[in-house]
């Protein structure tokens, strides 16, 4: 993530982790202060799961998007 894509507390902030074409977990919230807090909570959302899943992340308050590949073994 470049600093172009910072998350300031309170911004509006939608999650969606998925793989093979089926989602796993879909989170929106303002509570966010930073990647790591939403790579949590999508993947406690999710549940079990293996294998390589796609998050993507939008920050709906700054405009900006961004999709990153997770690995669970």
């Amino acid at each position: 993530m470049n600093t172009a894509n910072q998350i300031m507390l309170g911004d509006v902030v939608s999650a969606t982790l998925e793989t093979q074409g089926r989602q796993l977990a879909s989170v929106q919230a303002g509570h966010f202060s930073n990647m790591q807090e939403i790579i949590a909570h999508a993947t406690r959302v999710a549940g079990t799961w293996r294998g390589i899943a796609r998050l993507l992340v939008r920050n709906r308050t700054q405009g900006w998007v961004v999709s990153m590949p997770l690995a669970r073994a």
